[in-house]
Parts: C-alpha cells; structure tokens; sequence
C-alpha cells in the first residue's frame, strides 16, 4: 500500500512539473513573440522629376503638411523609424531596394536604404538616401549613382568629384543659387552601416542663403 501510494504521489508530481514547464515555454516564446519589432517600410518617391523636366511637383520648401499631402501622406510619424520634426528629421525605411527615386537611379545591386527628410521652420529642406553597404564594394554603390547624375541632369549642372566632406569617390552636382545641389557622399563602412549617401536639396538652403 505503502508503495502504491508513492508511486502515485510522484506520478502527479511529475504531471504538476511537466504542466508548469509547458506553460513557461508558452509564455516565453509569447513574449517572445511580442519583442519582434513589425518592419515599416514605405513606397520611395520621383523626388528628382521637377528638377530634371520643369514639371511635376518641386517637393523642397513645402510645409511638412503640403509635402505629406503630396506624397500621399507616406511619410507621417506611424510609418516612421524616427520622428522628430521639432528636431528636424524624420526617417522611413524603404526595404530592401535595387534603386532610389522612385526606380529612376540605380543602386548596382540591391540593399536595405532608408530615407531621412530634413526640416526647418516646419517646411522640408532636404532629402537624404542612406545605403547600407552589406557585403558590396560601397564604390559600386556610389558610382551608380554618380553615373546616373552624370547622363541625367541637365547640361548646366557642374560636377564637383572627392570633395573633402564627401569622401573618396565622392561627387556634388550643383548649378546656379536658384537650382539644386545633388551630393553622393562614399565613406568607408564606420560601423554605421551606411557608408553611402546621396542627398538632394536647394543651393540656397545647403549653403544658408
């Protein structure tokens, strides 16, 4: 009887132990679950067309709302990895693309980028691409889009090549105080994980005029 008895004392115990360790991996992997961040991307966009055409909409120096009505309200704070408008940024993920404005300049592969719109007095001043090398020569990357400034802009656009800010291999695109400045900035990969830029904005707002 003795025996009986214990052998079914530890059969429950062993059962009560078995359900506790089955409900704790229950709830570890659901919070598990609950620590994986849900990924944002948005769709890119033609920020380049007026510029190249005299058509289209010209999107710098529009208020934050006008940009965003514009852009079809892509690039509000719940799409966002960062807002801070009264800072003055905000940046959005694209994915994983092989291209940037809007498919118009090829990236010679394709890599995560995210986008980072610049602010000031409440309007947007700036457009930034930033290329997360991966395991690509972040020359190829920059080249492609030198290239594509290269053949795309218009014949007045001067061509300023390893400035001191932008690095090896770097280019600057820029034409009259009342045009555009396009900047490809190549840095050796910093631990960052985005050795390429490639910023669009106004000569007078870059340099403060």
């Amino acid at each position: 009887m003795l025996a009986a008895a214990l052998a079914v004392s530890m059969t429950s115990c062993g059962s009560k132990t078995a359900e506790t360790e089955i409900d704790t991996t229950a709830e570890e992997s659901s919070e598990a679950e609950t620590l994986v961040p849900e990924e944002k991307t948005v769709p890119d966009t033609d920020f380049i067309e007026f510029c190249l055409t005299g058509s289209g909409t010209d999107y710098l120096g529009l208020s934050i709302d006008d940009f965003n009505e514009k852009t079809g309200n892509k690039y509000i704070e719940q799409n966002a990895l960062e807002y801070e408008p009264d800072f003055g940024y905000a940046t959005f993920s694209l994915g994983e693309v092989s291209s940037v404005l809007d498919g118009k300049a090829g990236l010679g592969g394709e890599f995560p980028v995210t986008l980072t719109l610049s602010y000031k007095d409440g309007k947007v001043i700036c457009v930034t691409y930033s290329v997360e090398e991966a395991e690509a020569d972040s020359k190829v990357i920059s080249d492609a889009l030198t290239e594509y400034l290269k053949t795309s802009l218009p014949s007045d656009y001067m061509i300023e090549t390893d400035y001191p800010l932008g690095g090896k291999n770097s280019a600057r695109f820029g034409n009259t105080v009342d045009g555009y400045v396009f900047s490809v900035w190549h840095f050796d990969d910093d631990g960052t994980g985005y050795p390429v830029k490639f910023s669009l904005e106004t000569y007078k707002d870059k340099y403060g005029m």
